[in-house]
C-alpha cells in the first residue's frame, strides 16, 4: 500500500515537473530566450524543490562513512578492576529501573549499578546524516570506557517514523557500522559484572 502511495505521488511529481518546464519552455520562445537554457533551469529548480539534500547526503555519508566508524577501547574490563580493587560487586537492577541519567543529564540504561550505556547523536548540518556514540561507562565517574562510532542517514521508515521527511527514502543509507565483536566483547564484560564469581 505504501509503495502504491510512493508511485502515485511519484507520477504527480512528474506530471507537475513537467507542465512546468513545458511552460518554461514556451515562455523563453515567446520571449525570445534560449528555451534550452530556461528549460534546463526550471528542471534543475523543481528538483531542488525536493531532492536540495540528496546529493549533499551522499557525499556527507560517503565521507564520514571512510573516516569516522571506530571502535575505541578506553580501558578494558581488566584495566578496570585493577585500578577499582577495593570497588563491592555491582549490584543487578530490576528492568523497570533501568532508564537514568547520566551526570550531564543524557539518557542511559544501567546494566548494573555501576556500568551503562549511552547512545549519544550528533546530525550533521541539516541534512539527515548523524554520527552515533554508543559508549559504555562507569556510572559513577562518568568516565567512558568503550566506545563505537557509526555513521547513518535517512530519517527512517514511513511506518514507524512520526516525521513527514520519512517520505524521503532515497536518504535512507546503509549504516556505516565498525567491525564491533571487539566491541561487544569488552562491553559484555562490563554489563555482566554483577554476574561475575569471584568478585
Amino acid at each position: 500500500m505504501i509503495g502504491l502511495l510512493y508511485l502515485v505521488a511519484f507520477a504527480v511529481y512528474l506530471l507537475v515537473a513537467f507542465l512546468i518546464v513545458r511552460a518554461t519552455v514556451r515562455w523563453a520562445k515567446r520571449t525570445g530566450r534560449s528555451p534550452t537554457k530556461w528549460g534546463w533551469v526550471s528542471a534543475l529548480a523543481i528538483y531542488l524543490l525536493v531532492f536540495w539534500d540528496h546529493i549533499p547526503t551522499l557525499v556527507a555519508h560517503e565521507v564520514l562513512c571512510r573516516t569516522v566508524p571506530e571502535v575505541k577501547i578506553y580501558k578494558t574490563f581488566e584495566q578496570w578492576r585493577a585500578e577499582h580493587a577495593d570497588v563491592p560487586r555491582p549490584q543487578p537492577v530490576v528492568l523497570t529501573d533501568a532508564n537514568a541519567k547520566d551526570k550531564r543529564g543524557h539518557d542511559v540504561v544501567l546494566s548494573n549499578t555501576r556500568f551503562a550505556t549511552r547512545i549519544l547523536s550528533a546530525g550533521v548540518w541539516s541534512l539527515s546524516t548523524a554520527i552515533t556514540h554508543e559508549q559504555v561507562l562507569d556510572i559513577t565517574t562518568d568516565e567512558v570506557l568503550v566506545e563505537r562510532q557509526m555513521v547513518g542517514s535517512g530519517h527512517g521508515s514511513l511506518g514507524a517514523s512520526q516525521s513527514w521527511q520519512a517520505m524521503k527514502v532515497w536518504l535512507n543509507l546503509s549504516d556505516c557500522i565498525p567491525d564491533s565483536k571487539y566491541f561487544h566483547g569488552e562491553a559484555r564484560k562490563f554489563k555482566s559484572a554483577h554476574e561475575f564469581t569471584p568478585w
